[in-house]
Formats: structure tokens, C-alpha cells, sequence
């Protein structure tokens, strides 16, 4: 069942970074990836400009969504979100807003960061509207 997907930009480098680290981290196979721009509850958020995790329609956004998807994780990655929940949530989300505003800046753009995807992985996406 895709009950957790995770929406990142289709046009940036560093969320397709994340996807792929995710990918390969996520050995449950629990999440499922499309781009945003797929979304259907815009009118539920206006901030397209985050990671949004939806877990089985709850929206979690920025911060919240990282932490949450590392806990779901396990394996050690719920330490890391330990280690994430320590600093307060406005913190933590204004820092992800002041990665946000700039990730397009560091990273390469998707042809260069995101190559073809392994056939294995190509079943945890969805591409359709």
C-alpha cells in the first residue's frame, strides 16, 4: 500500500540527492517518491517549497517530514532524528527554509544529479497526476 509518499522538486539537485540517499537507506522499502509538482492538495498547503511526507494523507512539512521519515527509517537513522528533534522546531525550520532558499545554488541541476534510476527503483515512484 502507498500510504507514505514523499514529494520533493523534480527540478533540484538536492532533493533528487535526498531522494536517492533515501532510496538507498530505506531498506523496508516503505516510502514512495513523487515530484511536487504531483501533489493534489494544493489548496491543503501553500508551501510547495518543501519536502512534503504524506502518511496515509497527513501532511507533514520541512523539519517535521525529515525527522519523521528517519524515524520511520530505523536503523539507526531514529538516533539521527533524535539528534534532529533536539533542536527547537523554528530552528530547525527556519534552517531548512534557509537550505531551501538556496539548494539550487550548491547542486547541479537534475539531468546532472539525478541519472537514470535502477530498474528495482523505478516501482517506488509515481509519476502520475
Amino acid at each position: 500500500m502507498k500510504n507514505k509518499i514523499i514529494y520533493y522538486d523534480g527540478d533540484c539537485g538536492l532533493c533528487h540527492v535526498l531522494v536517492r540517499f533515501i532510496l538507498r537507506i530505506d531498506i523496508k522499502n516503505q516510502f514512495y517518491f513523487s515530484p511536487i509538482s504531483n501533489f493534489q492538495n494544493k489548496e491543503k498547503t501553500n508551501d510547495l517549497e518543501s519536502i512534503i511526507l504524506s502518511i496515509n494523507g497527513n501532511l507533514l512539512y520541512k523539519s517535521e517530514a525529515i525527522i519523521t521519515t528517519f524515524n520511520i527509517i530505523g536503523n539507526g537513522w531514529s538516533l539521527v532524528a533524535q539528534l534532529l528533534q533536539i533542536m527547537p522546531k523554528d530552528l530547525a525550520d527556519t534552517t531548512y527554509d534557509w537550505v531551501s532558499k538556496n539548494r539550487k545554488k550548491w547542486t547541479p541541476n537534475k539531468t546532472k544529479a539525478c541519472p537514470n534510476m535502477p530498474s528495482f527503483y523505478k516501482k517506488r515512484f509515481l509519476f502520475e497526476k
